[in-house]
């Protein structure tokens, strides 16, 4: 019986022992819950008003024309925009039997359009026959850290770099699916998409703008960066590829002088109707023409996707017409190194995107399993 009583004591020592290192765990768990939510609160104290995404400022034709698809029974028509509110489109039909805007341009050239436009009658359709405003294919690019607050709340820092974006474009409205998908996050950008084939040496490429949603899986993105790889090599075509990850605006926007254009572009981002991300495409390291540079000089560097080599061009030294160039997003994504554990502060089913920029209309996404 002499010996029972240290024995027990002991065991009640050891259980003690695991009590305070579970309770410790316990807290730490909570600190870093707590954590993780406090850096992943929105920038921003607004709420959106729902009836703005009913409605887009149409920029004045001569500054820039502005272009929409809708169907008509199984024929899909191209429209030059002059209205859009309330659910409506009005503008007039410039082409049947599906001859695109980029088409339109090229035949016609920017004044040529215009004067098509001013001499037809206008029409009137509804918002939710609209399609994707031109035919773009599944081989993209994107610019990275291209704000700079954007690349301080990543913990990357550095300049701006190149990445292939790879999958098939979804529309402005409708369901973007999680599918397998563990930290899904948004990225409001304005993109710039290729009129014509675009080599070196091209002084004033001929450019549109569309408004865009860059989706990104931030777990297959970080778990696939390799170690000492270049910026965008790697990790990024895996976690910012696949079908739907590249959502597309409704109008596709050409201005008629680039750069004393896009610069006024506000960009904004709401989440279950909450401001997360605002600037203006002014906030933009690299401008569009140092875009175009800087893909053609990169277009020789080895990527990898899906543990295979990829060309960020299908050629070398040439982006192809209807490529669409994700500019980069501005601050207020949900990605934080420090709530990269957490998949409750990011996309889940139920969750409604709602993006927005004058000119160039609206998106709204729900998210679903």
């Amino acid at each position: 019986m002499a010996t029972a009583q240290p024995r027990s004591r002991s065991r009640r020592t050891r259980l003690a022992k695991i009590a305070r290192w579970a309770a410790v765990g316990v807290l730490l768990a909570a600190a870093a819950m707590a954590v993780s939510v406090l850096v992943s609160r929105p920038l921003f104290d607004e709420h959106l008003d729902p009836t703005a995404l009913e409605r887009a400022r149409i920029a004045p034709r001569e500054q820039a024309l502005t272009f929409a698809r809708y169907r008509k029974g199984t024929e899909l028509r191209t429209l030059l925009v002059e209205r859009y509110e309330d659910g409506v489109v009005r503008g007039s039909v410039l082409a049947t039997a599906g001859t695109g805007p980029i088409a339109l341009l090229r035949q016609l050239g920017y004044d040529g359009v215009q004067t098509l436009g001013a001499q037809l009658p206008p029409i009137e359709v509804p918002e939710a026959s609209l399609s994707l405003p031109f035919d773009a294919g599944s081989a993209h690019v994107g610019i990275g850290l291209n704000y700079r607050e954007h690349a301080a709340e990543s913990g990357i820092g550095g300049q701006p770099f190149v990445f292939p974006k790879i999958g098939r474009p979804a529309g402005f409205r409708g369901q973007l699916a999680r599918g397998q998908a563990r930290l899904l996050d948004y990225e409001v950008e304005l993109c710039l998409v290729a009129l014509d084939d675009i080599a070196e040496g091209v002084a004033h490429p001929p450019l549109g703008l569309v408004l865009c949603n860059d989706v990104t899986d931030r777990w297959q993105l970080v778990t696939h960066m390799r170690p000492g790889s270049e910026k965008g090599t790697t990790g990024f075509a895996d976690g910012k590829s696949g079908d739907g990850f590249a959502v597309l605006g409704p109008l596709l926007v050409v201005p008629r002088e680039m750069a004393s254009f896009y610069a006024d572009i506000g960009l904004e981002l709401w989440l279950n109707g909450r401001l997360r991300q605002r600037d203006t495409a002014a906030s933009m390291v690299w401008r569009p023409r140092k875009i175009i540079g800087e893909i053609l000089e990169r277009s020789e560097l080895n990527y990898v996707h899906q543990g295979s080599p990829v060309r960020l061009l299908p050629t070398k030294g040439v982006i192809p017409s209807g490529t669409v160039i994700f500019s980069g997003t501005p601050a207020g994504v949900i990605f934080r190194p420090l709530n990269l554990w957490n998949p409750w502060v990011y996309l889940r089913a139920g969750d409604e995107v709602a993006l927005r920029a004058n000119f160039l209309g609206s998106i709204t996404s729900a998210i679903v399993e």
